[in-house]
């Protein structure tokens, strides 16, 4: 079983490489003029009616739900990962305010439903052969192979050990596909130069407040639209209604198109371009994108905008230093920030340090788990995450 994993998780690394790279060159096909306002809200538009189309076949599945339905190998037998795939490609080039992860598990879904059939003789070892598959993917994805295995349940034991494996071969898999091609996967520097000290201490403790104040938030419109979104009930009308409001948001401001992966990695390389209250409005702006674009049935990740928008908030707090002091400060500032947010908000507080200490370079131990701690601290005091989103979709 072991050498079927790696292979597969080197198979499926690649595959996702490939996806990934196909979403890059649209998104620079599209995308490589600046645009003018009509033409960006023509091209979410016209991505809207094709994501409205597919989601009649597939529903309204988020990340989370995507990697469960894994398990359902009957489903993406029948070519439901194939769409989900088409969909979450589709949102990616159009300029959504999403990451790809929901594109990577799709293809990669749809090959182990595919593979499953040939070569496991249980259920059992199909489910385990697609969490193999999910767990390269995403590490690959993330730049952190045991992030990948624990990104389910956010838990290692013993039964981890073969994903991580073969998530360490897709990574492999995953970054010849990204040499090989024009597509390129961004790395963060927080740029710091020395530990953690005393005098850090404050300003990290209230980045990491405000970092969880903005995951409470993200957490809270997330259910509010669930909600609304019943409430609407036709899924062709929810699809297109938010669609045109993120078609008008993002022709109103272009920069908060994207992930923001490659933005984050601006950021926190130059720290200095953006300042004060245009960190907070950077903030502000990425987390209602995100939630358009997620409200409106468009498919991916939210790990990456979560990112820019702890960053964001996090160095706000850090002010306008300037100096080698000001780097630390800045540092710890953004990465508590980004923990504390992606904390309240996904509650996998594990998975979190294991990829925020594999994606970046010189990340800040301390300042990490105290954003983490934060954030775990405050989702302590909030409902159950999945109740939530089960009582959101059966509210009327």
């Amino acid at each position: 079983m072991i050498f079927v994993g790696i292979l597969y998780g080197a198979i499926s690394g690649v595959l996702a490489g490939l996806t990934y790279a196909l979403m890059q060159w649209l998104q620079h096909l599209i995308w490589h003029d600046e645009p003018s306002a009509m033409y960006t809200i023509a091209v979410v538009m016209i991505a809207g009616v094709l994501i409205a189309v597919i989601n009649t076949r597939i529903g309204n599945l988020e990340l989370s739900q995507e990697l469960e339905q894994a398990a359902d190998l009957r489903s993406f037998h029948r070519g439901k990962a194939t769409l989900i795939a088409a969909g979450a490609t589709i949102a990616v080039a159009a300029g959504g305010a999403i990451g790809p992860e929901a594109g990577l598990v799709g293809v990669v879904g749809q090959l182990s439903a595919l593979v499953g059939m040939r070569i496991t003789q249980t259920r059992e070892q199909a489910v385990a052969l697609a969490k193999i598959g999910n767990a390269a993917a995403l590490g690959a994805l993330y730049g952190s192979p045991p992030a990948g295995a624990t990104y389910e349940d956010d838990t290692f034991d013993n039964h981890k050990v073969v994903p991580v494996l073969a998530a360490i071969a897709g990574m492999g898999g995953f970054l010849l596909v990204i040499k090989a091609t024009p597509s390129h996967h961004a790395k963060l520097d927080f740029m710091a130069t020395g530990d953690f000290s005393v005098h850090l201490m404050v300003p990290t403790l209230f980045a990491a407040i405000i970092g969880a104040a903005f995951g409470l938030g993200f957490s809270a419109l997330h259910h509010g639209y669930q909600v609304l979104n019943e409430r609407i009930g036709h899924p062709v009308a929810r699809t297109i209604g938010w669609s045109i409001l993120l078609g008008l948001l993002l022709a109103s401001l272009p920069p908060l198109r994207f992930s923001g992966q490659d933005a984050l990695a601006d950021l926190v390389s130059n720290p200095g371009q953006t300042t004060g209250l245009a960190l907070l409005g950077l903030a502000v702006g990425k987390l209602i994108a995100t939630i358009i674009t997620l409200a409106a049935g468009w498919k991916g990740g939210e790990f990456f905008p979560l990112m820019l928008i702890g960053a964001c908030a996090g160095m706000w707090v850090a002010g306008n230093e300037s100096g080698v002091l000001a780097a630390d400060l800045l540092a710890a500032t953004a990465i508590a920030g980004i923990g504390a947010a992606l904390t309240v908000t996904l509650r996998k507080p594990l998975t979190i340090v294991l990829i925020l200490l594999l994606l970046a370079h010189h990340v800040m131990v301390v300042p990490l788990l105290i954003g983490v701690g934060v954030g775990y601290l405050v989702q302590l005091f909030l409902p159950n995450k999945q109740d939530s989103d089960v009582s959101a979709l059966t509210e009327s």
